[in-house]
């Protein structure tokens, strides 16, 4: 009896994908998931971006005090941090898996659905800056 995956044949290298279209600029990333926050710090780093990382509220305002901060990147709607970024002037985007009706009062900032390729989130960002 043969054993299974004896004859699956060896994996093949995906191209890695690379566009290094935001070197020079620092963004925020906020999302409460590790491993989302893992997967979108290596996206912009790889895109070139400085990646500063937050899991909540409390860190992402002190961080959103950078003075190199470009962008940044929203998994959730949080008043004191949009409002934070919004004051300084940093341009953000959410990247959220949420209905459109919770992004009441900042339907005006775009909004990545997730999941989405890293394309889509760098280009999002791209449009911003």
């Amino acid at each position: 009896m043969p054993r299974i995956g004896e004859h699956v044949p060896p994996p093949v290298a995906q191209p890695v994908w690379v566009k290094r279209s935001l070197d020079g600029v620092t963004i925020l990333i906020v999302e409460d998931e590790p491993l989302i926050r893992l997967d979108l710090q290596q996206i912009l780093e790889k895109a070139g971006a400085r990646v500063l990382s937050a899991d909540g509220a409390r860190s992402a305002c002190c961080l959103a005090e950078n003075p190199d901060l470009s962008g940044a990147v929203l998994d959730w709607i949080d008043g004191d941090i949009c409002r934070c970024l919004t004051e300084r002037g940093v341009p953000f985007v959410f990247y959220s898996g949420r209905a459109a009706s919770a992004f009441e009062g900042w339907q005006h900032v775009p909004v990545v659905s997730k999941p989405a390729v890293p394309e889509d989130i760098v280009a999002a960002l791209e449009l911003l800056l």
